[in-house]
This record gives structure tokens, sequence and C-alpha cells, in this order.
């Protein structure tokens, strides 16, 4: 198995040094700063690209493509892969985005391509945890997601743990949800919820 990681950020530089320990994997990224920081264990060929649309001649070496970058560049990766017979994995974050690559499921079919959008934390776990509880009958479950570190410090308690992009999309995208066995839209931040943090703000 021979994996492309596009992004060198934090998640692309975990997953690079994770994936090596059984597979090939290469790390490619416009950031010279970032790829130099992928761990030396890892063993990774490092692809320097001026842009995005630099890297179909590079993709073309792999079977697996893992997109850690902003969920912007989602739908253009997919078309590539796509085109060039190469798996996908992404972290995803805009419904939009990904109701785009989900419309590509029979080009992908006919090339014999898997494509898997939004298998971040949230959209993505979160998602396939609420759907096994519903399976098991509970009726009212609330998803609640947030970069909380281990160490909190003030004044956010929070830690930026992917892309900005993706973060501040969550605040300002309509939001799609499940209420009363219906799929419909929203628009974000309409109510104040009270949560409790007390004991994860514990030292």
């Amino acid at each position: 198995m021979k994996i492309l990681v596009i992004g060198a950020g934090r998640i692309g530089r975990c997953i690079a040094t994770d994936a090596s320990k059984w597979a090939t994997v290469g790390v490619c990224d416009s950031n010279k700063e970032a790829l130099e920081q992928i761990n030396s264990t890892a063993n990774s060929p490092l692809h320097y690209i001026k842009s995005i649309t630099a890297i179909e001649p590079i993709l073309n070496k792999y079977n697996l493509a893992i997109s850690c970058v902003p969920y912007r560049f989602n739908y253009y990766l997919t078309k590539l892969c796509i085109k060039n017979k190469v798996s996908m994995i992404d972290f995803g974050g805009n419904t939009g985005v990904v109701m785009k690559q989900l419309s590509m499921n029979a080009d992908a079919k006919r090339k014999k391509v898997t494509i898997v959008p939004d298998c971040g934390l949230a959209p993505g776990l979160t998602n396939v945890l609420a759907g096994d509880l519903i399976r098991k009958g509970f009726t009212n479950i609330e998803i609640r997601v947030g970069g909380i570190p281990q160490d909190p410090n003030p004044p956010l308690y929070y830690e930026q743990l992917f892309s900005i992009y993706g973060l501040v999309n969550e605040y300002i995208s309509p939001v799609t949800i499940l209420q009363n066995r219906k799929i419909r839209k929203t628009k974000p931040l309409l109510h104040i919820n009270s949560i409790d943090l007390s004991d994860i703000l514990k030292n």
C-alpha cells in the first residue's frame, strides 16, 4: 500500500508517522517548513508543490490519498483522484462540499475508486456513534465536540487542532439537522446552550 498524505499540518504529520509503520507513506505540501517538521521516524518521501493544482504527477505514484487540507480543496482532489484511479479519504467539514463529492459516486464506481469523505471527528466519528445510539433506541442525542486540550489555559481553554477555515465555517454555514425524523437546515448559533465544564477544567 502506498499512501499520499496531502497536507503536512499537525494532523497530516501524525497520520504520516503512524501510517508509515505499516505502509509506504509520502507527504506533500506547499509549505516547506511544514514538510521539514515531519517526524524523521516516518521515513516518508516529501513532495513540495507550489499549489494544489501541481499534485497530479505525484498522486499517480500512490494507491490512496488522505486529504489533510482545508475542506475547500476536497472537491477538486476528489475529481483528480477519480480521474487517476486513486482512492481517497478526507476529514470533511463542509456539507455542501461533501454533497458535491457524493454526486460523483457513479464516476467513482466506473473507475473502481473508493472515495470516503467527512472522516473527521465531527462530522465523522461522532455521526457514526450517534447513528449506533439511534439504532439502539436512543431518541434524544446531542453531539458536542471541541478542541479541549489536556492542560487547558485561559481565556478560552481551547486549542486549535485543525484548520481555522474549517472552524470558522462551522460557525457561519447553514446547519443540517435531523429533527422529528426529518432532515432540515437551520441557521447556526440560534440558541443559547449552557454547558457545565467544571469537571473538564479542573486541574
